[in-house]
């Protein structure tokens, strides 16, 4: 877990750099371009190992693992708002906003139950 974690650290931290050489070169220079790939593959990393780690670890598993998704899903989206569309990049978007869409119903649908439980149980 310790290697996972340090993985998770360092995409964060390289994720805070890349973003503000982003931020900070002008747009559209070969800098802003590079750094700005960089920080997609480095918050998608940083992403996917929260999301391992939050089902793991488990504490505040629910809370760090919809964090984990929805940054996955702003960074996706971010990128596929600046890149050219083709039907892959479409079909990416389409799958992802399923995605969001089904977590926000399932939560939904979890709050339900809990709320019913507490009323039976009353």
């Amino acid at each position: 877990m310790l290697p996972l974690l340090l993985a998770h650290i360092l995409a964060g931290g390289l994720g805070l750099v890349s973003g503000f050489l982003a931020l900070h070169a002008a747009k559209g220079a070969p800098l802003h371009r590079k750094a700005g790939v960089f920080f997609v593959a480095v918050m998608l990393t940083m992403a996917t190992t929260g999301m391992v780690l939050a089902v793991l670890h488990g504490a505040w598993a629910v809370i760090n693992l919809a964090a984990a998704i929805v940054t996955a899903y702003l960074v996706v989206t971010a990128l596929l708002t600046v890149r050219a569309s083709t039907v892959a990049a479409r079909r990416v978007e389409f799958a992802t906003m399923l995605v969001w869409v089904w977590r926000v119903r399932v939560r939904k649908a979890l709050r339900g139950l809990v709320v019913a439980g507490a009323a039976e149980s009353a």
